[in-house]
């Protein structure tokens, strides 16, 4: 499965903006980063973190193994976490 452009489909469905491949990279290299507010273990193949880009909050869901963005969800700033 192509990750990138399914998170290039989900950022545009969701938050109603395009990601272009500079973002994508970009949100890989914060979640590799660890700059996170909240991260956990999803399964054994990925791992959930709730990071903010460009003024944004969402879940990102990243491959364990290869550390790249499978698939983004927003949230809202009330839900996250003090």
């Amino acid at each position: 499965m192509d990750y990138k452009a399914h998170t290039k489909k989900r950022y545009r469905e969701r938050f109603r903006k395009e990601l272009t491949d500079i973002d994508y990279y970009n949100l890989c290299e914060i979640c590799r980063k660890d700059q996170c507010f909240e991260k956990k273990k999803a399964n054994h193949k990925a791992v959930k973190m709730i990071i903010k880009y460009k003024d944004d909050y969402m879940w990102c869901v990243l491959s364990n193994k290869s550390k790249i963005v499978k698939t983004v969800f927003p949230i809202k700033n009330s839900k996250l976490p003090n």
